[in-house]
């Protein structure tokens, strides 16, 4: 999912805002939409977008959520606004409210060696130019550690139905690490694994169960995580453009499904629909606020959101620094948000982005059956700033 998966991340696209009169004083949330709605088919059209689905909400209200194009080209199926799809990277975000719960109840440190948490035989202690470092559950989910992970192996024997994460972590060998931890920034879905194995150490039980526990006391009810062969209604198709081709669209590779098998859940694998994003948004904005901390409280979430790359790296996309598994955002709009935290995710053939802006209490999500399509984050941020003046 890192490298070639996620491809959204080396390339970048520039979207022209075709639709949205900055001098337009807008007065209702309908006349926004409208807009919106005709330039998130400009962008369909600009970027041979089979099907989107996006949503966004005000105060916890649901102001626009709708379906656009199809999900099945093959068998022209309209796409539906309760279609299950693939969150990609948005995983790593709502995989860290586990997280935030086990710091509530001091179960979990951020600065301890990970083998307090994890044997040797399971993450051994790793090496840069010969010294030895002992990482910690901070840098794994701030993708500061400097451990990474090989897109394929020599055969496919690896790739087999596992019912838990430790067990993905156990294929990996023990490489010398990119850089001293701490000093640099690469993303790597292999730390999201190992936070996975964390936390199935700390709470021996399956992460399957204890995801299932957070979905069903958010209220996230169509969300649930990756399994090829389970039958869900809607699921959409998954699109990506010929090679040598942009404009010719293809099934996605094979690729696509080997790495969402079962096991990558804490960095790639859970499906979700937007409403149940909107929940989840509206969940972590309250719990920032100090209003609702039923789920998780007020402390962790603001530990997640504070920023730990600033000096280590240029932000390579997005113009974002990097929390715990949550991007922070320094938004293009044209009006100065306080705080905008979220993240995107893409593999070959989805992308999609959850976006919050919790001062001002707006949710924006968008999901896309085509793999590199990077315009989400400022799509959203432009018609959340149109939003926000209407609040």
């Amino acid at each position: 999912m890192s490298g070639q998966l996620e491809n959204f991340e080396q390339q970048i696209c520039v979207q022209k805002w075709q639709h949205f009169d900055d001098n337009k004083n807008y007065t209702k949330i309908d006349d926004v939409i409208s807009d919106a709605r005709k330039e998130l088919r400009a962008m369909m059209d600009n970027y041979v977008i089979p099907g989107a689905v996006v949503a966004f909400s005000i105060k916890g209200k649901t102001v626009w959520s709708e379906s656009f194009g199809l999900s099945d080209i093959e068998n022209n199926v309209l796409t539906h606004v309760d279609s299950p799809w693939r969150l990609c990277s948005i995983s790593k975000p709502v995989t860290s409210v586990l997280v935030g719960q086990l710091l509530d109840k001091k179960l979990l440190d951020l600065d301890k060696p990970i083998n307090d948490y994890l044997p040797l035989s399971l993450f051994p202690i790793h090496r840069y130019n010969g010294t030895e470092y002992k990482l910690t559950l901070r840098l794994l989910m701030s993708h500061t550690a400097g451990v990474y992970i090989k897109l394929y192996t020599d055969n496919m024997t690896p790739f087999f139905k596992a019912t838990n994460v430790t067990q993905m972590i156990k294929l990996f060998d023990n490489q010398t690490l990119l850089f001293k931890p701490g000093t640099k920034w690469d993303y790597s879905n292999y730390g999201i694994q190992v936070v996975g194995a964390i936390i199935e150490s700390v709470l021996k039980n399956n992460f399957v169960d204890e995801m299932s526990k957070l979905f069903a006391k958010i209220g996230m009810n169509s969300t649930v995580l990756e399994k090829h062969e389970n039958l869900l209604k809607h699921r959409p198709r998954y699109y990506s453009a010929l090679p040598d081709k942009p404009t010719v669209l293809q099934n996605s590779d094979l690729t696509d499904d080997m790495f969402n098998y079962e096991g990558w859940w804490p960095a790639g694998g859970i499906l979700s629909t937007v409403t149940d994003m909107l929940r989840f948004g509206n969940t972590m904005i309250d719990a920032y606020h100090g209003t609702d901390q039923s789920i998780v409280s007020q402390s962790p979430i603001k530990e997640l959101w504070k920023p730990e790359t600033i000096g280590k790296y240029i932000p390579p996309i997005y113009n974002a620094d990097y929390g715990k598994q949550w991007m922070i955002y320094h938004t293009n709009a044209s009006y100065p948000y306080k705080l905008v935290v979220g993240h995107g995710g893409s593999l070959l053939g989805t992308s999609t982005q959850l976006t919050l802006f919790p001062n001002e209490r707006i949710v924006g999500t968008g999901f896309a059956n085509k793999g590199g399509i990077i315009i989400w984050p400022d799509f959203i941020a432009k018609v959340a700033e149109k939003l926000k003046n209407l609040i």
